[in-house]
């Protein structure tokens, strides 16, 4: 079908996959608790392709979320969307998941999107806006808890992201929870809009944002 969109997830949740068509989700399907990622992938994408009645081939793109996030979580993302790229003559367009999660608040104040890490660290960034396009006034990275939330404040950021629990919340405007864990839908929906800009991403790789043992960037004062 033209125009149709193959999202899925694997940082969110237990992850999913979706079909999407001028923003319209067509099917949606759940990789099941309990079920590896690297097991209900797969299948997940089958069934929503199935429920639609849509040929893999027939795809205008697929997005899939890029990273952060868990380092097994995003090799199976990228290995799925360049197996199914390569096989079905598809595009692709990696989602990063700050960005991701920033597009769900729907905000024109600046969004603090933020994941948690580890040792009160987090993934984060900070946009000027909602909007995909809009200015990293942050660049993604690995911020302690603390300094990030005090940028936050100063740009009068909403927040949002499971990086709250390792964030100060004093002060800080956070969006309700259900907004920290984005679906497949959303990320067809962000990676077609942003893929609608001539963005596509031919060999895209995880988006890690730093090696396994690396410290926290620091915020300059």
């Amino acid at each position: 079908m033209h125009g149709a969109w193959l999202g899925f997830d694997t940082v969110f949740g237990n992850g999913g996959a979706a079909l999407v068509a001028d923003r319209v989700v067509m099917a949606s399907d759940s990789i099941p608790g309990g079920v590896p990622t690297s097991g209900g992938l797969l299948p997940s994408i089958m069934t929503v392709l199935r429920s639609a009645g849509i040929d893999g081939k027939s795809l205008e793109g697929i997005a899939f979320t890029l990273g952060p996030g868990s380092y097994t979580g995003l090799r199976i993302a990228v290995a799925t969307a360049r197996g199914l790229s390569a096989g079905w003559g598809v595009p692709l367009k990696g989602v990063p998941t700050l960005r991701l999660l920033a597009f769900g608040v729907d905000s024109p104040r600046p969004v603090l999107a933020a994941i948690r890490a580890r040792n009160g660290e987090v993934f984060a960034g900070l946009f000027a806006s909602s909007d995909p396009f809009s200015h990293e006034i942050m660049p993604a990275g690995v911020y302690s808890g603390a300094d990030i939330r005090g940028l936050a404040l100063l740009h009068g950021a909403v927040a949002v992201g499971s990086g709250r629990s390792e964030i100060p919340e004093s002060g800080l405007e956070w969006v309700r929870e259900e907004l920290d864990m984005p679906d497949a839908s959303s990320c067809a929906i962000l990676g077609s809009i942003i893929a609608g800009a001539g963005d596509y991403d031919p060999s895209p790789e995880p988006l890690y944002l730093r090696g396994f043992m690396q410290k926290a960037d620091p915020i300059g004062r």
